[in-house]
């Protein structure tokens, strides 16, 4: 299971990225965490990749939680 603190700070992180305009790659350089690691967390966290219209919906949805 993950631990609360941990999973808020990494959905933190994959919602920076959603901000930005960088790939995935250059956001992950720049974080200092790899590739397959903030994949693997998106999936764990159940987030959205960011390319559907109804992602700020969904996350706004999950900070109700």
């Amino acid at each position: 299971m993950i631990r609360a603190e941990t999973a808020k700070r990494l959905a933190d992180r994959i919602r920076r990225f959603q901000q930005t305009e960088m790939t995935v790659a250059q956001f992950c350089s720049a974080e200092g965490v790899s590739q397959p690691s903030f994949y693997n967390w998106r999936r764990k966290l159940k987030l959205p990749s960011g390319n559907s219209p109804c992602d700020s919906t969904r996350l706004a949805d999950t900070d109700a939680s």
